[in-house]
Parts: structure tokens; sequence; C-alpha cells
């Protein structure tokens, strides 16, 4: 059985606009097939444009569809809504079903690292040192708070989860109260903070982090409730919740240098986007610290990776 899942470009004066046309570029209708066994899609980038590949629990791919775009570096699946999310470069724009690719934000000239997605669609990014939720065509909200927060995973409808690389912690952002409280460090290694990382929940609500270099992987199951520790020392002392050291996927997979994005995979598991020596794979690693490669890009370059469910 499928999902049929009609993608209908826009116009050439649409996508002029959001930036995505290519000289000779022609509109076209593409049906995209979901079949029922569809849980995994990664975002692959070529010169020809980039491709939405999605595969199933066994790591077996089972559909592609072009986005249109040139290029893309994030990719989010919004279950509400039943669409993909795309970002290339500063906009942001969604493959909706049975209707055109249209800019739902924008985010042009600044620095933008990861995006997610509410329960309700609400789509969350972090830019320029800052967590925004875009909304319909413009940023709907932006935090007060300037820290360097790198990646960002689903936490709720009006919140989100965030690591901030100079305090080598994960944060929440309360949209409705806005405030940022860090929850835990994601490493106890000085010499490791400052340096970027992904951030991602399994399916019992645990949280993954792993450093982009060495692709350290650590996990927190404790409590989400701010303990009042402060990184910048206005907590009068008190201990910060420590993530655990889960792997490291340099040691068990030789050719992984990078991780590059992070997907639940079970109730105690998750699915590691890594670039390489030898290119782009999928590990699925769960909180024993036992992995293995569930996928491998083969010479595509892949460089997100979102759970379909």
């Amino acid at each position: 059985m499928f999902k049929s899942i009609l993608t209908v470009a826009a116009s050439t004066a649409l996508l002029g606009l959001v930036g995505c046309a290519s000289p000779g570029w022609e509109p076209v209708i593409e049906p995209l097939l979901l079949p029922d066994s569809a849980a995994l899609a990664v975002l692959a980038v070529s010169d020809g444009g980039s491709q939405i590949v999605i595969f199933d629990e066994a790591g077996v791919e089972v559909a592609r569809h072009w986005t249109g775009l040139d290029g893309g570096d994030a990719l989010v699946w919004d279950p509400a809504n039943e669409r993909f999310i795309v970002r290339d470069g500063g906009t942001v724009q969604v493959v909706v079903p049975g209707q055109a690719i249209w800019a739902i934000g924008r985010v042009e000239d600044v620095e933008a690292h990861g995006m997610s997605v509410s329960e309700d669609g609400r789509v969350f990014v972090a830019v320029e040192g800052q967590l925004a939720v875009i909304d319909g065509l413009e940023i709907e909200e932006i935090s007060d708070v300037h820290r360097c927060f790198w990646d960002v995973a689903r936490d709720g409808n009006d919140s989100a989860l965030s690591i901030d690389v100079m305090a080598g912690s994960v944060a929440r952002w309360d949209v409705e109260e806005g405030v940022v409280q860090d929850l835990f460090v994601y490493t106890d290694e000085e010499e490791c903070w400052h340096e970027p990382g992904v951030v991602g929940r399994d399916d019992s609500g645990g949280v993954w982090v792993a450093r982009t270099s060495n692709a350290v992987v650590t996990f927190f199951d404790g409590d989400l409730t701010p303990s009042g520790w402060d990184p910048f020392g206005a907590d009068g002392g008190i201990d910060a919740p420590t993530a655990r050291t889960v792997g490291r996927l340099t040691v068990e997979h030789p050719t992984a240098q990078q991780a590059l994005s992070i997907a639940p995979a079970g109730p105690e598991s998750v699915h590691v986007l890594y670039t390489g020596t030898s290119g782009e794979g999928v590990v699925s690693i769960d909180r024993s610290g036992e992995s293995r490669v569930l996928a491998e890009a083969g010479g595509e370059i892949w460089v997100d990776l979102v759970p379909i469910r």
C-alpha cells in the first residue's frame, strides 16, 4: 500500500522568487509515493539539485524524489501536515501534498544551524545565536537570548531543545514564557566545549547529543525540569546534570569522522548520520552503545536525516 503525495512544482516565477529556479527549468508534476514501510529519509545533494531519499526500517531504499531545489542543507518531516520541509541556504521551503513548492520563511544573509518541527507543525530554527519560530511567510517569534545555539530538537508545541556550543549544554527555549533555561551539559570535557554538535531524541524522550568531531555520542535520560544550574555562574554553585557517554563512532566505525544529524530509531535508540573518509552513512546506536551501519551513501552526499512517523 502507498500513501500518495503529489508534489506540484510551482511556476518559474514563483521558483525565481524563492531562489530555486535554474536556467531551462520547466514546471513538472511528480507523484511522490510513500510506501507504508517508509521510516527514514535523508536529504541528498548533487550538482543536479537535491533529492529526498526514503528508506524502510532495515535501511533499504524504497523511494526518492527531487525537491526542485538547486541544493539544500536541512530537512524535516512534519507529521501533523504530512509534508517535508527543506531549507536551502537561508530560505525555508516546503514540499506539500497537492500544492506548489513555496517559501514559509526567510533567514537570508544570516548563518543558520539546525531545524526542527513541533507536533503541530511550527518550524524551529537556530539562527545567528538565537532561536526562532517560522510560521507563514515570516519569523513569528525569536528569542531574546543571544547565545551560540547550533542545532534544535523537538520538545513540544511551544518549546524546543537546542545546543549551546559555548556552554557545552542543552537548553530549552519556552516560546510562550520567553525564557531559555539550561538543562544539562552534554560533555564534561572542557576542551570539547565550543565544539559544534547535533541533538535529537529517542521515542522515549531521551536526549542524545553527538559532537561533530570524533562523533562522540552522549545520552541523557534524567529530569528535564530545569535545576537552576547556570553555565555562566549565576546559580550559586549548583552542580550541572551531565549526560553520559554512550560511544564514539570513530572507534566502532573507523570511517566515520563527524556526526551530522540524529533521528529517533526506537524507545532506546537513535539513528546518527555521519560523514567520513568513505562518505556519508547512517548508524543505529542504542543506550548500551551497541551500533550497526544501517545505510551508506555510496557516492552521494547526504546532509540531513529525519524520521517519517
